[in-house]
């Protein structure tokens, strides 16, 4: 099933409330079942949804109080099942550091969830 340029970017968006909600199980369901999730600017992969997926986004939820993404732009290639999202970060983390980072992630679609996410992200990584 191929999606549109307008429910991609609504699935993106999803992704990243769910992310800013610390919804796991939320987060997760936007992901395939043999997502990879690579941090580009890091050398870092966590590869399956269902195992390093999860103990990222549930570490990830650990360390930071608040998480925030925003302000996106989104450049859509339906017919390749491609979405380049553009955003600012904000997160406090749970010693009380604040952080504001302007990234990019590349989404490729597996049927109507992501099967591949290549992050581009300033400063420290935190999804280590």
């Amino acid at each position: 099933m191929s999606m549109t340029r307008p429910q991609m970017i609504e699935l993106a968006e999803r992704y990243f409330a769910c992310v800013d909600a610390k919804d796991v199980e939320g987060t997760l369901a936007t992901l395939s079942a043999d997502c990879c999730i690579t941090v580009e600017t890091a050398g870092v992969q966590h590869k399956g949804r269902d195992a390093e997926i999860r103990g990222m986004f549930e570490g990830l939820f650990e360390r930071l109080e608040t998480l925030w993404h925003g302000d996106f732009r989104h450049i859509v290639d339906a017919e390749s099942g491609t979405i380049a999202s553009q955003f600012v970060v904000r997160n406090l983390t749970t010693d009380g550091e604040r952080h504001e980072k302007h990234n990019c992630n590349v989404f490729r679609l597996d049927n109507d969830r992501f099967g591949q996410v290549s992050v581009y992200m300033m400063g420290v990584n935190t999804l280590t």
